[in-house]
């Protein structure tokens, strides 16, 4: 950090090295040890998930979070801020950003470990995260190559550097052209490199780690090293020669560490063989390093196959439709590294640059440049086209053979290729099922196959990253590095997220596949991803300054935290609070599982769906139809009855067109007809419901008559239909409708407590008995069914109806609404105890507390907390095949008693699903239920699980439940706030917080939701290295999210608030260590802050000093209040007081100018204040004010603070001081900076510049007291506005002032109805007098009517017609602000006019001495030489204004009357209004 600030100042920079103090000293963990034996302030930390990047809502969210702990721990509390993962993952991801890279290094400190979906990797996860940290890795390396390029690798995991270092075929996706540079000589190979003129940089992926030092290891041997593998991945070597034995000891060294990595993983490829070995060879006198053949196969990920030739080898194919990520791994594979390059070069085929990358994200110019290539170098036959480009294994090695280099496709290559050509496409096709269809399999023996599906060794490659990620470009590997990293981005953890990635990359179709893989593989797969961005989230939570602990943080995936969820669902198991039911509840057909109801309402979108009307013929009456009307057709083959409202009445009509007859309500004749009013149909009759209810009907379908004849195809009534759509009469469904079944139950045609027929599986397919549609996805099945009706004669109408529907939140696919026997929780029964203890608690904004969460609540419905899936943890439900018999566990200790099992320590289904539990009742043996709770669950359990309550911690956590505080978005009503609320009602009786702040939503700045797709967004990280984090979080908490609205995002804003707020603060910081100096230079004495100085008698210090003890006991007021949004524009206004107010009116006198007594006051003073506001303003902006602490500290005593006071976090929040508060003196001030501002308004709207002096400002208020207030600062306003003369008055009449009624009709209109306009013509005959009798009389009668004054917004303003006739040569301009009413002459005279002048005359010498870089204390003499003076302008001024001009610049400026005056003085020209003089600055005898 700088200590005093100098030169130029960078924010971000600052805060860059302020993270490094912290780190330094410890900051965080030092802050928590001084707050111990505090009173506790407790916090829940909203635990996110690792799979997605942290984006613009979680960095306003921890923001909140972190100035409210804060001021907590500031203002004498311990706080406990612990970081929590989500490993049921409650958000959904941002989007799944899938790509393929090569397996290369990336450069830096440390190995990412390769996520890989290997089933031996769990457990692996956290441990090896949790290294990723350690401290000894935290500092700063810079990698420097021979010709001087560097690569710095920074704690916060980004490398920076000023050349993109990368092998020939890594082309990147950047906004500009970068270019391949080929044939560098580097030592042993010739490695070709990318390289940019601009700054490049690139954001690790990583997810989980090993650590890894290059402390010895040359780079230039790593470089070479890079370029020897990268060879050997396109070619049959297996050695590298180096003619210098430290280079091949530290190749092989590179070699064994990449080596121990991919052992360490067990990735799928069977790594055989030792590790890398390095002998002499005596024959050449050169040394040889042997690389492992498996290890070569591994990163052999280069080529796409998509066809074999004649000769059984499949072809590498290039077209202008391929994915531009092929031709990079096709230019990859054939030009780098060890590659054709490097010969080419020697051969004179290849020189210079050849290949330019635009910004577009297209394939076809590499492609052309690449068919340029190929003809170039003379090889036929490989350009089959225009569009693609065909290249076999023999034409690659006529190539090769041409220019005299020796090149084959390996079998590695062929497999690697196949492979990344599946995981490119997002393929389910195993890699050996497609080798085996080309007939490729053949040249592989079983052992070298992969064990497993596609390997998942790579780099991430999204061209861009989602909301909130770290900007990642297609920028792959600098030559010399280090790091593996994952290459799928953006998955989740536990529960549905990591499931549907995992289904998707393993081709997971349903449970079966599942079983088949088995649970213990498939969680293991979903294990490895669960911490994916760990380190992202460390990262960027740091950067943007928030103090939270990350090595003690909570995961829900660990086994206490789920031993305790254990404990909670046992206790309401015992309560009588769960029970199984079957229940119609959404259901994700993409996730294969159940959602709890407020999941459902998470994500609803306009669909455009098919809208018919189905003609239904009576049993009795076959030539009667009964009309009902879906948007479902998919449900029809499971139609067992038609319902009506009991209380409509039906009309029967006759078609006549058709003849043919129906039955439906009258008032929805629309659903038949477009224009009911001019359809041709007679109606027959009207007939209640009830003479309906019983009717029989003709099924659509037959599939399920042999189960429900005489049961069902009945007409049933029921409340729920409405008369606002469709026909009035509604099909029903049972399993996919709540009302369908309800009803049908009701009227018998099923058994409430069996499942109604379903004829949909978990997939969202038909199956049997519709045989007709069978295996069709329900939305695809529509169009049959819809043509299945129209040749059955049973369409009456159709079209399509646009309207809102849900879909699912973790796979956005649409939700089906369907019978799922389900566990469920009660919650109806205690809605009043939820209410209740909701009333309780304390929320920001309370309207949302009030209305939108109340509403929540009052019609919450039980709550479905199973999931039938496998990550996540179990439900403890152990029963018998009748499920009468139930044992509910809840903790391990009673599994093992119960099991007979020991030693349990993770209690997973793969780990627990195998357990029986005998029967008590002869039934055998109880088997686990097989669902696993829904995340919600396991989010609403973090208070006390995160502890081990009630297992650990019992008392700690009694202590401190609920909490203090928790925050999160207003979308968390229907999520966490509400599960928290749930659980803690039933479990504690209470609720689980006492204080809640619900942030806003994060919009572009186009009102749109933030898409990396439209781009319409700043990337978060970028933002905070451009401006800083202390900008980014004054930006976000300074809106209306805190509110809970919404708040459209401008990078402006943040640039604003740099510009606005932290330069004027800084600057007055800097201003006052530029005066210290200067004290000490005049006075010889050392400043130092004293705080029990004797008060100050100048009025702007004793009203700063009241100002900031207004402005402490405000913001603590406010802020245990938790409003935010008050505190934040109150805390901005007084850096624009001290900027603006204090230091202009008190410049002079802390120069030094009023004596070195009153400059020591005046310094005591803004130190004081600089002090203060930092300490009052370090929970908002903790960098610049830990900046600024250090600083100011060197002018404290070293016994101001008791113990440690090395960072402005450490020393408590400012008290109050009693002597300082002022109220007259803050009243009065704040009067006259009214005046000014007036004043200065009506100069702008004048456009008279400050320089020119006025005559006269009149200043009218009918107040004594303000106008006295104003008289005691007259002096500083009529110095601020430059003007001769301040009258204070109130008498308005002889100034014209008037008084106007400027009615809100929209008020008056609701208030007055039909007499406005009786009101509205009144008011324009009022009198001024009549109209400030009201202002004084809070009413006005007008045309017999009373209204309220403040309805019809009374103002004074000014009428120059009516200003008294001795004033009129003033020209008076008013400005007003409703209150007080401000005239300022315009009027000019020639002494105004010269003085005006004059003031010129100084500005020029001001910005002259500041061009020569003069410091105040610099004495020199002024002359000036006229060269060209229209009408002697300037002549006279220097003789007229000399005694102003001599008060102003402290000495004489003289006229030059012989050369030697000015024989050793610096000047220059100067202009002042059309004349022109020579100014000079001669240094003193």
């Amino acid at each position: 950090m700088s200590g005093t600030p100098e030169g130029q100042f960078s924010f971000p920079k600052e805060e860059e090295k302020v993270l490094e103090f912290w780190r330094d000293i410890d900051a965080f963990r030092t802050s928590i040890e001084l707050s111990k034996g505090r009173k506790p302030f407790s916090f829940y930390d909203g635990p996110p998930f690792a799979t997605g990047l942290p984006h613009y809502g979680h960095l306003l969210a921890g923001t909140i979070k972190d100035i409210i702990t804060r001021f907590a721990h500031n203002t004498g509390h311990y706080v406990e801020r612990r970081f929590g993962w989500d490993c049921v993952a409650e958000g959904t991801p941002v989007g799944t950003s899938r790509g393929y890279a090569l397996p290369i290094e990336y450069a830096g400190i440390t190995n990412t470990q390769i996520l890989s979906y290997n089933s031996q990797m769990k457990g692996s996860v956290f441990a090896s995260s949790d290294m990723w940290f350690d401290q000894k890795v935290r500092e700063c390396v810079e990698l420097t190559l021979e010709d001087g390029r560097k690569i710095v690798c920074t704690p916060d995991h980004k490398i920076r550097t000023n050349v993109g270092w990368m092998t020939a075929g890594e082309i990147p996706l950047l906004d500009k052209s970068v270019r391949i540079v080929t044939g560098i000589d580097l030592p042993a190979h010739g490695t070709e490199f990318i390289t940019d003129d601009s700054e490049c940089e690139w954001s690790l992926s990583a997810g989980d780690v090993t650590t890894f030092c290059w402390n010895n290891v040359e780079e230039r041997v790593k470089t070479s090293a890079f370029a020897s593998l990268v060879g050997l991945m396109h070619t049959d070597k297996t050695s590298i020669v180096y003619n210098d034995q430290e280079a091949a000891s530290s190749a092989q060294l590179f070699f064994d560490h990449q080596f121990d990595v991919m052992q360490a993983t067990e990735a799928f490829y069977e790594v055989t063989g030792t590790m890398a070995e390095c002998s002499f060879s005596e024959k050449t006198g050169q040394y040889v390093v042997e690389v492992p053949e498996s290890f070569i196969a591994i990163y052999n990920s280069v080529m796409l196959m998509s066809k074999n030739d004649a000769s059984g080898f499949p072809e590498f194919v290039l077209s202008k439709d391929c994915p531009v990520g092929v031709v990079r791994e096709f230019l990859g594979g054939l030009f780098g590294g060890n590659g054709l390059a490097p010969a080419l070069v020697e051969t004179n085929k290849l020189n210079g640059p050849q290949f330019q990358r635009s910004a577009a994200d297209s394939t076809e110019p590499l492609f052309a440049q690449v068919t340029a290539l190929l003809e170039r170098t003379g090889v036929t036959g490989s350009t089959t086209s225009q569009d693609a480009v065909t290249i076999n294994a023999s034409s690659v090695t006529e190539f090769a053979s041409k220019i005299g280099y020796r090149y084959s496709v390996t079998k590695q290559a062929i497999l690697s290729a196949a492979t990344a050509y599946f995981r490119m496409n997002d393929s389910s096709v195993n890699a050996l099922e497609w080798l085996k269809s080309v007939g490729a399999d053949k040249l592989f023996s079983e052992k070298s196959l992969p064990k497993s599906h596609v390997p998942t060794f790579s780099l991430m490659v999204s061209n861009r990253a989602p909301v909130g990620q770290k900007q990642v470009y297609d920028v792959r590997v600098p030559a010399n590095s280090s790091f593996f990293a994952n290459g799928l981005a953006m998955h989740n953890c536990h529960g549905l997220p990591v499931e549907y990635e995992i289904d998707k990359s393993l081709g997971i179709q349903g449970k079966e596949d599942v079983y088949k893989m088995g649970i213990d593989k498939y969680n293991a797969e979903c294990r490895s991803i669960v911490m994916r961005y760990a380190t992202e989230w460390r990262s960027t939570v740091e950067r943007l300054g928030r103090w939270i602990d990350f090595d003690n943080d909570y995961k829900t995936l660990n086994t206490p935290f789920m031993e305790s969820e254990w404990w909670a669902f046992k206790t309401l198991y015992e309560k009588g609070q769960v029970y199984r039911g079957v229940r119609v509840m959404p259901y994700s057909t993409g996730c294969a599982t159940p959602l709890s109801n407020f999941e459902a309402s998470q994500n609803y979108k306009d669909v455009n769906d098919p809208s018919l009307t189905v003609m239904f013929p009576l049993v009795s009456d076959p030539e009667v139809n009964i009309l009902a009307w879906t948007t479902t057709p998919w449900t029809l083959p499971s139609n067992l009855a038609l319902c009506v409202h009991p209380n409509f009445e039906y009309i029967k009509i006759k078609d006549e067109e058709s003849g043919k007859i129906f039955i439906l309500l009258e008032k929805r004749l629309d659903s038949l007809y477009k224009n009911p009013k001019k359809a041709k149909f007679k109606k027959l009759a009207t007939i209640p419901a009830a003479d309906l209810v019983g009717l029989e009907y003709v099924p659509m379908f037959d599939y399920y008559v042999p189960e429900f004849k005489g049961k069902a195809w009945k007409i049933v009534s029921d409340e729920y239909v409405s008369d606002e759509d469709g026909t009035g009469i509604v099909q029903q469904a049972p399993a996919f409708g709540e009302d369908d079944f309800r009803v049908c139950t009701n009227f018998g045609i099923i058994a409430g407590d069996q499942p109604p027929p379903c004829p949909v599986d978990d997939n969202g397919c038909l199956q049997a008995p519709v045989s007709d549609f069978l295996g069709m996805y329900v939305k695809d099945a529509d169009k049959k069914i819809m043509k299945h009706i129209r040749d059955a004669g049973r369409m009456a109408r159709e079209g399509n109806i646009m309207h809102s529907y849900p879909f699912c939140w973790r796979s956005d696919t649409p939700l089906l609404y369907r019978t799922v026997p389900s566990w469920f929780i009660r919650v109806k029964e205690i809605t009043e105890r939820l209410l209740k203890n909701n009333s309780e608690t304390y929320w920001v904004p309370g309207h949302v507390k009030e209305k939108r969460f109340s509403n929540w609540l009052a019609n919450a419905r039980d709550w479905n907390v199973s999931r039938n899936r496998f990550w996540g943890t179990p439900i403890p439900l152990w029963v018998s095949d009748d499920f009468e018999e139930i044992v509910c566990v809840g903790s391990i200790k009673q599994l093992e008693e119960l099991t007979g099992e020991t030693d349990i320590t993770d209690i997973h289904r793969d780990k627990i699903d195998h357990l029986t539990i005998p029967s008590k009742t002869g039934r055998g043996v109880l088997r686990r239920v097989e669902e696993v709770f829904d995340c919600w669950f396991e989010s609403g359990s973090m208070p006390y699980a995160q502890k081990h309550y009630p297992f650990e911690n019992k008392e700690e956590f009694e202590a401190t439940f609920p909490a203090n505080f928790i925050s999160e978005g207003i979308d968390q009503c229907r999520g966490w706030f509400y599960t928290l609320l749930v659980l803690s009602t039933h479990l504690f009786d209470k609720p689980a917080w006492k204080n809640l702040i619900s942030s806003g939503l994060v919009l572009a700045a186009d009102g749109k939701k933030m898409s990396k797709r439209l781009k319409n967004y700043p990337d978060p990280n970028l933002v905070i290295e451009k401006y800083g984090a202390d900008a980014l979080r004054l930006y976000l908490i300074n809106s209306p999210v805190v509110r809970a609205e919404t708040l459209k995002f401008k990078e402006e804003g943040v640039k604003d608030i740099v510009s606005r707020v932290f330069l004027p603060w800084y600057n007055s910081l800097r201003f006052f260590t530029t005066q210290v100096q200067m004290y000490k230079l005049e006075t010889g004495k050392d400043f130092m802050y004293h705080h029990d100085a004797p008060k100050s008698e100048n009025v702007m210090d004793r009203w700063i000093l009241a100002s900031t003890q207004t402005l402490i006991r405000f913001v603590r007021e406010e802020m245990n209040a938790y409003r935010l949004y008050t505190v934040v524009p109150r805390l901005i206004l007084m850096i624009d007081e001290l900027t603006n107010w204090y230091l202009r009116f008190n410049r002079k006198r802390l120069k030094g100018e009023d004596g070195p007594e009153e400059t020591e006051k005046g310094l005591n003073t803004l130190f004081e204040v600089l002090f203060t506001m930092a300490r009052i303003m370090a929970p908002f902006t903790p960098f610049l004010t830990e900046n600024m602490y250090q600083t100011l500290k060197k002018f404290l005593r070293k016994d101001t603070f008791e113990g440690d006071s090395r960072s402005i976090h450490f020393i408590p929040y400012p008290d109050e001081r009693e002597e300082y508060f002022d109220e007259d003196i803050e009243r009065a001030v704040a009067r006259m900076q009214t005046v000014i501002n007036l004043g200065r308004y009506v100069r702008e709207k004048n456009t008279l510049s400050l320089k020119m002096p006025l005559r006269e400002l009149v200043v009218i208020h009918s107040d004594p007291q303000y106008l006295k207030d104003v008289e005691s600062l007259s002096e500083r306003i009529k110095d601020e506005l430059n003007i001769r003369k301040l009258t204070l008055t109130s008498n308005e009449n002889f100034y014209g002032v008037k008084y106007i009624a400027k009615p809100d009709y929209r008020v008056l209109g609701q208030k007055l109805r039909k007499d406005l306009a009786t009101v509205r013509k009144g008011l324009l005959t009022i009198s001024s007098d009549a109209i400030k009798q009201a202002f004084i009389d809070k009413s006005l009668i007008v045309n017999g009517i009373t209204v309220d004054a403040a309805d019809i917004n009374i103002v004074r303003d000014f009428d120059p017609e009516s200003l008294d006739t001795s004033l009129v040569e003033q020209k008076y301009d008013s400005g007003n602000d409703g209150g007080v009413l401000v005239l300022l002459s315009t009027a000019e005279d020639q002494a105004l006019i010269e003085e005006k002048l004059a003031r010129e005359v100084i500005n020029r010498i001001q910005k002259l001495r500041k061009k020569f870089g003069m410091q105040p204390m610099d004495s020199v003499l002024y002359y000036y030489k006229l060269l060209e003076d229209k009408n002697d302008q300037l002549a006279k001024i220097f003789e007229s204004q000399s005694e102003f001009l001599v008060t102003m610049l402290k000495q004489e400026i003289n006229a030059v009357t012989s050369d030697d005056q000015i024989a050793k003085a610096n000047g220059e020209e100067q202009e002042v209004n059309g004349s022109r003089f020579h100014l000079y600055f001669s240094p003193p005898n």
